[in-house]
């Protein structure tokens, strides 16, 4: 094997930040949404894919706004079922052109390269939703482990290459199960493959829904949904677990803590050790800040940044409410922001 790297070099070469696509939800990779025929599914993908085209809200969430192409493989050629859906949804403002429609069907072996092509095409692609997984691989595909591992794999491993997030729209079987996830149809090879699922429940003549959320980065959860009669959406009632409450990991909690009492820190990661008294390596901890920037930002209103000031590589801890002054402070005082965050702190290892 060529590609074996220690876990000093992993530590020393860093990660690149990760972000979302919605908060808290949906991150790069292949997510399954599975329900039930007619339950509403194909109303809470288009919703999704709507929020996130437009920059809108969704379960109460922020997203990270760009283009969504929303494959119908069961949709009118014409796309019209498809803007009915959106049509209660949104105002049809300017950001509606992030919205991308087709129906053209495919084998699998053939989608990805398709995506490919519209990655290239249009800027900043955010999502895909696939709709159905069925239609996708024919009538006549065989749910084996292998072949359903293989399928989402795939999948899976070029949506995190490409930080998009690919929806794939699935059936439950009839058979009930303790476990929402084992009544998706097909094997376990999908659960293990893809990113995250979400299982959508709705019994016959209710209004009321079940989304049952289970993932690698989500942590597991339920929300509460209920069907409008009137414009056919899905609204958001709430959750099991609140948002935030499961977010932050217990060092990047300890960091919250620290800066609990204060608008704002500076200073290097080593100092940063000290200050909140953990043994842990300092380029260990600007790693992990780095990655969780985002739920720093959205959970704990904490503005993570990070430059250089002759030989000394700094990190700044921040309240929201008062970056704005403090980066004009700083640009004052001539310290230059770098919020890549792509640095290696020197002689961090001790």
């Amino acid at each position: 094997m060529t590609n074996i790297i220690s876990l000093e070099e992993m530590l020393r070469n860093g990660f690149k930040e990760k972000h979302y696509i919605i908060e808290d939800l949906i991150n790069p990779g292949a997510y399954v949404l599975a329900g039930a025929p007619k339950c509403g599914k194909t109303i809470l993908a288009t919703q999704i894919a709507v929020a996130v085209a437009t920059n809108s809200k969704i379960f109460e969430r922020n997203v990270n706004c760009g283009k969504v192409l929303y494959l119908g493989l069961e949709d009118n050629e014409d796309g019209q079922s498809f803007y009915e859906r959106c049509s209660g949804l949104t105002k049809f403002g300017p950001n509606i052109k992030n919205l991308l429609f087709s129906s053209e069907k495919c084998a699998i072996r053939y989608i990805l390269k398709n995506i490919e092509n519209c990655i290239d095409e249009y800027d900043n692609l955010k999502m895909v939703v696939i709709d159905t997984y069925q239609v996708l691989v024919s009538g006549k595909y065989k749910y084996t482990y292998a072949q359903d591992y293989n399928n989402f794999e795939r999948l899976n491993k070029f949506a995190v290459d490409n930080n998009i997030c690919i929806l794939i729209l699935h059936h439950t079987r009839k058979m009930k199960a303790d476990d929402p996830f084992d009544e998706i149809t097909g094997t376990r090879g999908i659960s293990g493959a893809c990113e995250g699922m979400f299982v959508l429940k709705r019994d016959n003549l209710s209004s009321v829904g079940k989304l049952y959320i289970r993932g690698r980065s989500q942590r597991e959860n339920v929300f509460t949904l209920t069907l409008d009669s009137k414009s056919h959406n899905w609204i958001y009632r709430g959750e099991e677990t609140k948002a935030g409450e499961a977010c932050l990991i217990p060092i990047v909690k300890k960091v919250v803590d620290f800066m609990a009492d204060k608008n704002e820190w500076k200073g290097t990661a080593t100092e940063l050790v000290k200050a909140i008294n953990e043994d842990i390596l300092p380029q260990h901890l600007s790693n992990i800040l780095n990655i969780n920037k985002d739920n720093l930002k959205y959970v704990a209103d904490i503005e993570l940044t990070t430059g250089r000031n002759a030989n000394t590589r700094w990190l700044k801890l921040q309240k929201i409410k008062n970056c704005e002054d403090s980066a004009n402070n700083d640009k004052n005082c001539g310290i230059e922001n770098n919020n890549a965050i792509e640095y290696k702190e020197e002689n961090a290892i001790e």
